[in-house]
Formats: structure tokens, sequence, C-alpha cells
């Protein structure tokens, strides 16, 4: 029998409650958790048809998602996606507020992922490249296929992500905070234009963007970053260029070891 979303729901709560109360036990009085940009979004709205245009998001923002709602919605992904992303968060504030004299925690929100893969931890396959599958995508497929699906066009570098919770481990203790980052918009139909043009050795490997739709960046929401800006000193985000450069040849140089595998 396979899991259902609820499943997915009590694991991610777990997961952050175990490494509270393990950083807790361990005498360790500050934690940086990896949180998303998808904790601010309503699924509600989402699920409607509401765009996520015209507004501007900050890291007071908080979707609305009830566990009861659960059972309703299953089948439902990006739904329970947001819900679970929530609620996961949420349980790691109650846990915060409960032990507020012995532990800080700070969280970070960034938006959709990519960039290279770090060598020095295990390759995951292709399958398994969780946002990064839409870099990779840009490279591997049947000659002159579509270009796939416009995903969110916020992103963040994961070199900036690692910066940010370095950053955020030195804020003194002061009270609980969120941090939402961004390095702006990634286009993917820019970035197939941008490799035929850098990388013409990649021309027939790259999807057709003859029925692609232009997007107008100006329409999209706006990400307010300014308090990771002040108080984590992150000014400056890696461009969306050298992202897809790095995330795509980090990706093609592990494609004999995959084909190995």
């Amino acid at each position: 029998m396979g899991q259902t979303a609820g499943d997915h729901l009590t694991a991610a709560k777990n997961a952050n409650l175990n490494i509270l109360r393990q950083a807790l036990k361990a005498g360790i009085t500050k934690v940086v958790i990896t949180g998303t940009f998808g904790a601010t979004m309503d699924p509600e709205a989402i699920m409607s048809g509401k765009p996520l245009s015209g507004c501007t998001i900050t890291e007071k923002d908080w979707g609305h998602a009830l566990e009861e709602d659960f059972a309703k919605n299953e089948g439902n992904m990006v739904w329970s996606y947001l819900a679970i992303k929530i609620l996961a968060e949420r349980a790691a504030w109650d846990f915060a507020k409960e032990t507020r004299r012995w532990i800080f925690q700070l969280v970070v929100l960034p938006p959709f992922i990519f960039g290279p893969l770090q060598g020095d931890f295990p390759i995951p396959a292709p399958s398994r490249l969780s946002s990064n599958e839409q870099m990779y995508a840009l490279v591997y497929g049947k000659p002159g296929r579509p270009l796939g699906f416009q995903m969110s066009p916020q992103f963040v570098d994961v070199r900036d992500v690692a910066t940010a919770h370095v950053r955020a481990l030195s804020v003194p203790p002061a009270a609980d905070k969120r941090y939402l980052i961004g390095g702006g918009h990634l286009i993917t139909k820019n970035a197939v234009q941008y490799l035929a043009k850098t990388h013409p050795e990649l021309k027939e490997r790259l999807p057709s963007i003859a029925d692609a739709a232009d997007i107008d960046v100006k329409t999209i929401s706006v990400l307010d970053t300014s308090k990771a800006r002040k108080e984590l000193g992150m000014d400056k985000y890696i461009s969306w260029e050298k992202t897809v450069e790095d995330a795509t040849a980090s990706m093609l140089s592990y494609e004999e070891f995959w084909k190995q595998t």
C-alpha cells in the first residue's frame, strides 16, 4: 500500500521535530531550518486559480492549511505539497515556542532551488534531482521535444541558500525569525536560448521553444528579501545565467556515472 499525503505530512513534521529534540538534548541553542517560500502561500487560493501576480510576498505571510483537509484533497499534489510545508514548519515553531528558554530557531525560506550537484555527497539518480530535474530536462530528452511547463520562476542558487544558512548561524539570539531569500527569476525559455548561444554543441539536446509563451516578469509576484539583506547581508545573489551554466554542466558530468548505475 502506497503512502498517503497524510503519511508524508507526518514524516515531514517528525523530521523537523526530531532535529529540534536532538539539538535540545545535545545542548545546542541555535538551529537553522530549511523551509520554503511555499509555506507563505495559501493552497486554497492557488488551487482556485488565483495567480501569483500583483502582490509582494514577505516572511510574515503564511498559507492556511488544516490536517483534517488532507482526506478531501488526497491526490491533489499541489495542495498537499503546500499544506505539508506549512504544517511541518508550524510544528517546528510550536516546538520552538515551548522550549524558547533553551533553543533559538531561524527558518530560511527559499523559492525553487537550482544549482550544481555537490560531489562530496552521494549523487542522486536523475529521477531524484528534485527541482534540478527542471534544469536537467533542458539538456535531456528526445530531440525537438517541447519545452516543459514553466513552474514558478522565482529561484535561488543552492550556493546562496548555503550562504544564508551559515550567516543565519551568526544572528544574535533575540527572537525566532524567518528569512525569505531569492535570486530573481529563472525563465526556462530564456535558459534554453542562453544555452543555445553559449553552448552550440548542446543545440541538438535542447527542447523546442517554438510554442513556449513569453513571460513578463513585471507581472510576477515580488519576493521581499529585505530582511535577509539587512540582517544576513544577502545583498548579492548568483545570476540565473550562472546557475543554469553550472547546474547543467554538473549534471552532464555525471551522465556516464548514471549510465553505469
